[in-house]
């Protein structure tokens, strides 16, 4: 399956609200780490994360690659990518070791936040806690 077939999959799940049904969710992530991740789109990386993040897992190996791309990608990422990625920083739950990619993905989006115009990120990450 392409990443964005993968991606598309887990989007429907987390909107769907399919809470009960984590396995097919870490499924996901699990045959996404199986890959070589450098070579998806932003949106598909972000996406499947989201997702995840949204229904309640914390995949600490995709955290840490898109933490990764971000950073030496930065420049791919668009606004609604790098805004989709902040309820991911402000999710509880993560391992301690996760902190430092969590620590790293803060440090890119506000770096990219000065070098670029990008309102949506911006509104989220000054945007109350839920």
């Amino acid at each position: 399956y392409s990443p964005q077939s993968l991606a598309n999959v887990a989007w429907a799940c987390a909107k769907l609200r399919l809470e009960d049904r984590t396995d097919v969710l870490q499924a996901l992530v699990d045959e996404a780490t199986k890959r070589d991740l450098h070579s998806w789109k932003p949106q598909s990386l972000v996406t499947l994360l989201w997702a995840a993040v949204d229904l309640g897992l914390r995949p600490g190996r995709l955290l840490e690659a898109v933490s990764s791309q971000a950073q030496t990608r930065g420049h791919a990422f668009n606004d609604m990518d790098l805004a989709q990625l902040v309820p991911v920083l402000t999710s509880g739950g993560w391992e301690t070791n996760d902190r430092a990619n969590l620590q790293l993905l803060h440090a890119t989006i506000e770096a990219q936040i000065k070098r670029r115009p990008l309102p949506r990120t911006n509104a989220m990450l000054n945007m109350p806690p839920r």
